[in-house]
């Protein structure tokens, strides 16, 4: 229609050696040569447009832009459920894991029992925060955990060895 209207002929030919165009020491190769040698008056292409290209020849805007693109299986997945949680690490560490904090927690409680720093003998109408039974059994393993993720707990250790079994 257009070229009725404004009076060209035109033809479609891809090139002869079906190549957009490459720099050789002979000369442009595809598309590129044949604009060059005048076999071709317009080139269309789904072409880049390296320094090279753009010395010899002019260019108009890229209407399109695209990036290069790799398409890969996606991998088929069992849900585990919350198994998923715990396979970052070998069974192994996990077993360890479980022994050292029951472990670590019995110490707590064991210092927390034995030494006389630790429990000091406040009245109950001074002990508003519950400091005097700050490592029970139930708090000591309390206090390793919230350690071991580390959200901090009420109570700190008050003797040498809570506080050295604390540090490691």
């Amino acid at each position: 229609e257009l070229a009725k209207r404004v009076g060209f002929k035109y033809e479609f030919q891809l090139p002869a050696d079906n190549e957009y165009g490459r720099l050789t020491p002979d000369g442009w190769t595809g598309m590129m040569g044949e604009l060059k040698d005048g076999t071709a008056d317009i080139a269309a292409g789904a072409m880049t447009v390296p320094p090279e290209r753009e010395e010899a020849a002019y260019f108009t805007k890229p209407f399109m832009s695209t990036a290069v693109s790799l398409l890969v299986k996606k991998p088929e997945r069992m849900d585990m459920g919350l198994g998923d949680l715990v396979r970052p690490f070998s069974t192994d560490f996990w077993i360890l894991l479980l022994i050292s904090i029951v472990l670590v927690g019995f110490l707590f409680f064991i210092i927390g029992k034995l030494s006389p720093y630790e429990w000091i003998k406040v009245k109950d109408e001074q002990d508003q925060r519950g400091a005097r039974n700050a490592f029970s059994l139930r708090n000591s393993y309390l206090f390793v955990l919230s350690t071991l993720t580390w959200q901090g707990f009420r109570e700190a250790p008050r003797s040498i060895s809570g506080r050295f079994l604390a540090a490691f």
